[in-house]
C-alpha cells in the first residue's frame, strides 16, 4: 500500500519483516552546482524505515489485532479507530468524480459544456452555426442548439436542429441530419447518412438506418423498423447497394410497424400500427395489415375518409 503526500510518500508491505514494513520517503531537489545552478530534477530519498510494532503486539497477526480491537469497541461502546464513515466518505468522492467524468464526456460528446448537471436534459450549443444542405429534403438545416440527455450519444459531425430534444441511450452518428425542433425518443439509432427534416417525433426504440429519409412533420411510432437491404445474408457485404426509404411530409407510421427498404410513403399518409409495407403507399392513404393494403383515406387533421368519398390534397 502506497499512500502519497505532498512532501513525500509512505510505503507498506506486509510481506516484509515486522520492523521493516513501513518506510517513508521524502521529494528532495538536486543540489545547485557550478554547471547547473538550478535544480533540474526531484529526486526520491528515503527517509527512515519504521516499525510498526505499536500498533500491535510483538508477534501477533494483524487480523487479530484487528478482531480485538473491534471486540472492544463492542463491549466499551466507543468509536472504532476504522469506521464506515470512511467508506461514505470515499463513496461520496466518487460519486462526484464519476458525475464529473460523465459531464466532461458528454460535453466533449456535443462540442460545449454542459449547462447544468442537475437537468435531465443538458442543452448543448455551437459557437459557429453549422449549415448542412440537405440532398434529400432540398432545405438548409442550422445547427445551433438542442438538448440531450446525459446519456445519449451525440457523435462529432452529427447535425442536429435548434429545439432538438434526444432522450435516454439514443445514438446519433456523425454525418447525420436532424432538423429542427425535432423529438427523438429513448434508445433510437439515427445513422450516419439518415436524414430527418423538422419536427419530425421518433418514438421509442426505433432504428433509422442509411438510406431513409424522414420529411418535416412526419411521426414515427414506438419500434418501428426500418430496412435497408432487401435480401440480407451475415456473410455478404452490401453496404453500396443500400435502398432508399422515403417518407414524406406529415406522414404517420403505427407502432411496431415494418417499412421494407425501397418504398415511398406519400404525404399525410397513415401507416396503421403492426403493418408490414412492400410497396409504395399514395399521399393521405390509410393502409394497413400484413402486406399492407389501402383501406381509405386521412385528412391532413388525422380523420378517416372512406375509399368512396376520396378526398382532395389540395383542400385536406
Amino acid at each position: 500500500m502506497v499512500i502519497v503526500g505532498t512532501e513525500g510518500f509512505i510505503v507498506y508491505d506486509a510481506t516484509k519483516p515486522l520492523m521493516e514494513q513501513l518506510k517513508l520517503f521524502r521529494y528532495t531537489t538536486s543540489q545547485p552546482t557550478a554547471e547547473q545552478p538550478k535544480p533540474s530534477c526531484v529526486a526520491i530519498k528515503l527517509e527512515g524505515v519504521y516499525s510498526i510494532h505499536d500498533l500491535s503486539a510483538e508477534g501477533e497477526k494483524p487480523l487479530a489485532v484487528e478482531i480485538r480491537h473491534f471486540l472492544d469497541c463492542c463491549r466499551d461502546r466507543k468509536k472504532p479507530l476504522t469506521n464506515s464513515d470512511e467508506a461514505l466518505d470515499v463513496l461520496w468522492v466518487l460519486e462526484k468524480a464519476q458525475k464529473q467524468l460523465d459531464e466532461a464526456k458528454s460535453s466533449k460528446a456535443r462540442g460545449s459544456p454542459a449547462t447544468s448537471s442537475e437537468a435531465e436534459l443538458s442543452p448543448s450549443s455551437k459557437g459557429d452555426s453549422e449549415v448542412h444542405k440537405s440532398k434529400t429534403m432540398g432545405v438548409a438545416l442550422t445547427s445551433h442548439a438542442y438538448q440531450s440527455h446525459s446519456t445519449a450519444v451525440i457523435d462529432e459531425g452529427a447535425v442536429i436542429g435548434q429545439g432538438t430534444r434526444i432522450w435516454h441511450f439514443s445514438h446519433v452518428m456523425p454525418g447525420s441530419v436532424i432538423g429542427d425542433n425535432c423529438n427523438i425518443g429513448q434508445n433510437v439509432y439515427i445513422a450516419s447518412k439518415a436524414v430527418l427534416g423538422k419536427n419530425v417525433k421518433v418514438q421509442n426504440n426505433v432504428s433509422v438506418y442509411d438510406g431513409v429519409s424522414l420529411a418535416d412533420n412526419v411521426f414515427v411510432g414506438p419500434s418501428v423498423v426500418f430496412t435497408n437491404v432487401k435480401n440480407p445474408r451475415s456473410e455478404v457485404v452490401r453496404r453500396d447497394k443500400f435502398a432508399r426509404t422515403v417518407v414524406n411530409e406529415g406522414a404517420t407510421i403505427g407502432a411496431n410497424s415494418t417499412i421494407v427498404c425501397g418504398v415511398e410513403i406519400g404525404r399525410y399518409a397513415f401507416i396503421g400500427a403492426g403493418s408490414v409495407v412492400t410497396k409504395d403507399v399514395g399521399p393521405f392513404a390509410l393502409v394497413y395489415g400484413n402486406p399492407a393494403e389501402m383501406k381509405g383515406y386521412m385528412t391532413r387533421e388525422g380523420n378517416v375518409v372512406s375509399l368512396e368519398d376520396g378526398i382532395e390534397e389540395s383542400t385536406s
